[in-house]
């Protein structure tokens, strides 16, 4: 069967108007941030990539990941001004993807990545609702995985693309080798 596409949401300058004001939060209006509030070490990694939120057991694990990414860090020891913005910027996104998911009929979702904010929670509450997630990994070219189930974000990798980076990863080694140009 086949389906017409009547709208493509994109959201690409969204993260700039969602950004205003991230930082100026109390932790009180923040249930991740009450519950990292005066943490330190591994006592705040540990908290933080254990915490769930309104039904998604790695939402802690996706707000670490995307400060670590936009922070350029090895490690959190301490709550930052940055991990604050990065995790109100997510509970932001998260509200308004649920917003998009409740007034719109999503027939599917095509992500670059799964592994941050906001992709991460576009692709939860997609599959929380049924709706496949057409993952376009980077990493191997012309790679498309489908996602159905939000135990899916867990996994980095379907034992397929495994088997495909150890090829190119062979194909390198020989070319390095001077076997192949």
């Amino acid at each position: 069967s086949s389906c017409r596409l009547d709208d493509l949401v994109s959201i690409s300058g969204l993260s700039e108007r969602l950004g205003r004001h991230a930082t100026s939060a109390s932790p009180a209006d923040s249930p991740l941030l009450s519950a990292i509030e005066g943490l330190t070490g591994s006592d705040l990694r540990r908290t933080l990539l254990r915490y769930g939120y309104e039904g998604f057991d790695g939402f802690g694990r996706i707000v670490y990941d995307t400060w670590l990414r936009d922070a350029r860090a090895d490690t959190l020891e301490t709550v930052t001004p940055e991990l604050i913005r990065v995790a109100r910027l997510s509970e932001r996104w998260w509200r308004l993807v649920e917003q998009l998911f409740e007034t719109n009929d999503i027939k599917g979702v095509v992500l670059g990545h799964v592994e941050y904010a906001p992709y991460a929670l576009i692709a939860w509450h997609a599959m929380a609702r049924g709706v496949p997630v057409f993952y376009v990994w980077q990493l191997v070219p012309n790679t498309i995985r489908l996602l159905r189930d939000p135990t899916e974000l867990g996994r980095r990798q379907a034992p397929e693309q495994r088997h495909q980076i150890e090829h190119i990863m062979s194909a390198l080694d020989l070319s390095d080798a001077g076997f192949l140009d």
